[in-house]
């Protein structure tokens, strides 16, 4: 699949890969089910700037159902 810089319009490179359940509470050895969804990371051969395809194109009410919903404390417990 090719990807394109939504800030620059040139080409970009898969950076890596995670599973979608990746989380920051992974270095305190709390870890997530696996979701089997990736997310890919790409960035921008021009400008540099990194982001996720998929996620990039969602809207608020994805964020919220996906992301920013009821569990979220348990990934960022700093959120609080």
């Amino acid at each position: 699949m090719k990807y394109i810089c939504p800030l620059c319009h040139s080409n970009c490179f898969i950076l890596d890969v995670v599973d979608f359940n990746k989380s920051c509470e992974e270095s305190k050895g709390k870890f997530l089910e696996l979701s089997g969804i990736p997310i890919y990371y790409v960035t921008c051969e021009a400008c540099g700037f990194t982001y996720t395809p998929d996620i990039y194109k969602w809207t608020k009410n994805e964020f919220e159902k996906n992301i920013y919903n009821e569990n979220y404390i348990d990934v960022d417990p700093d959120y609080r």
